[in-house]
């Protein structure tokens, strides 16, 4: 009975932590992503701005 209950829970500490992971990798992807389309935008702004002067 006690090994059963700690190979679920070493199962269940598993998932787990392979979901934190998944969860922290797509934060960084999507992380990567708002700031070089928010860096474009950005630049495209300056761009513009300094045309204009």
């Amino acid at each position: 009975m006690k090994a059963t209950r700690s190979l679920s829970l070493q199962r269940v500490f598993l998932m787990f932590s392979t979901v934190v992971l998944v969860c922290m990798v797509l934060h960084s992807i999507c992380n990567i992503f708002i700031l070089a389309i928010a860096g474009g935008i950005l630049a495209g702004h300056l761009h513009c701005f300094a045309r204009n002067i």
